[in-house]
Order: structure tokens, then C-alpha cells, then sequence
């Protein structure tokens, strides 16, 4: 998206890309697995690429009064068992702006310029196909008329309360596969599966 920034810098595991204040956010834990699609397993040492506005609706270089550079950006390398935690925010719904052609084209399609709460993604490995993403929170508003259309149910995540953290009100958690290199999207087929006895 037009938001990411290649100089997010890499942060400890259970760090947090918070670095600012944020008036009316809600800090969230965040973990998860990255797993390999076809065994399971999890995968050491993958990078989890993460980015999101502020609870003002803008990110860190739309808002430099605001938020200082890299706020509510991180890098993460997943543990020696796949998994990974960090503190975020719940993400917060904004518009596009509407003073250009793409104002112009949504006032003629009765469009509104809302853009459901979403936190970005991009999860990678050397070995593995990277993935690419946003998730939305279950509760917002306009998750069936996103103005770009980029909702999916699967995508779709639910924040939970968080007891005994002082840093977080929140809990998410979000699990990822990863496609080794050579997959090709087709899982092989037994001989006995499609009705056929092994040769000896």
C-alpha cells in the first residue's frame, strides 16, 4: 500500500511500535504463529512487517505534529517456535481524501470515503512465499462498504479484553501460513486416493 515504508525499523519481540500518544486508543497485545502451510510447523525467523494510522485516522508522515517518524511501525522476527507478540493499537477508520480525482469519482459514484479500521501486514521468509494483508476489526461499521472493496471474511478479526496487562486493554490474536517457495498449489495425489492399488 502507499502507506509502508521501507526504514520501519526492527523491534525487539515484545516490544511496541506505539511511540507516541494516541487520544482515544486502545493498546493491544497482538501475537500469534507464523506456521509452514503443508507440515504445520512453525517457522523461526520470520519477518512480521506491521503498519496502521494513529487513532487520529493518519499515519506517522501525514501527521508530523502529532507522531514522530516510524510510530505505529515495527519489524519482528518470529521465535525459535514460530511465534511472535508485540503492542499495537486497535485500529481506527478514516477517509480518503476527496479533494482530488478520487473525490470526484466517489461524489458521482454516491460512494462514501470511509475506509474500515485496518492494521497492514507483510509477513515474510527467505524460504517462503510472503504474504501481504490487512485485517479488520469484526466491530467497524463499514466493513461491507469499504471504499476499496478490500474486506474478506477471513480477514475479518475480533479484539478481546486483556486482564493484568498494564500495557494493554486489548488481545489479538492472528495466526499466519506461509507457502514454501516450490509449492505449487497442488497437493500431490495418492495412487490408492484416486482408485488405483500401489505397484510393488
Amino acid at each position: 500500500g502507499p502507506f509502508w515504508s521501507p526504514n520501519a525499523p526492527f523491534r525487539e519481540l515484545g516490544g511496541s511500535i506505539i511511540q507516541d500518544p494516541a487520544p482515544g486508543g486502545h493498546p493491544t497485545l497482538m501475537h500469534g504463529k507464523v506456521t509452514d502451510l503443508l507440515t504445520g510447523k512453525g517457522i523461526p525467523n520470520a519477518v512480521f512487517d506491521i503498519w496502521q494510522a494513529s487513532s487520529n485516522g493518519k499515519y506517522d508522515f501525514q501527521d508530523p505534529e502529532n507522531q514522530t517518524d516510524n510510530n505505529l511501525r515495527g519489524k519482528f522476527r518470529t521465535d525459535a517456535n514460530g511465534e511472535y507478540h508485540f503492542y499495537c493499537l486497535k485500529p481506527t477508520a478514516y477517509s480518503l481524501p476527496t479533494d482530488g480525482p478520487a473525490g470526484v469519482l466517489l461524489r458521482l459514484l454516491d460512494r462514501h470515503p470511509m475506509r474500515p479500521a485496518h492494521i497492514h501486514l507483510m509477513i515474510s521468509h527467505d524460504e517462503y512465499k510472503p504474504v501481504t494483508t490487512q485485517i479488520f476489526p469484526k466491530d467497524d461499521p463499514y466493513l461491507t462498504t469499504d471504499t476499496v472493496f478490500a474486506v474478506k471474511d477471513d480477514l475479518v478479526v475480533d479484539f478481546l479484553p486483556r486482564k493484568d496487562d498494564p500495557k494493554a486493554q486489548l488481545d489479538l490474536e492472528y495466526n499466519v501460513k506461509l507457502a514454501p517457495k516450490s509449492y505449487s498449489g497442488i497437493t500431490p495425489v495418492s495412487q490408492t486416493t484416486i482408485g488405483l492399488e500401489p505397484r510393488l
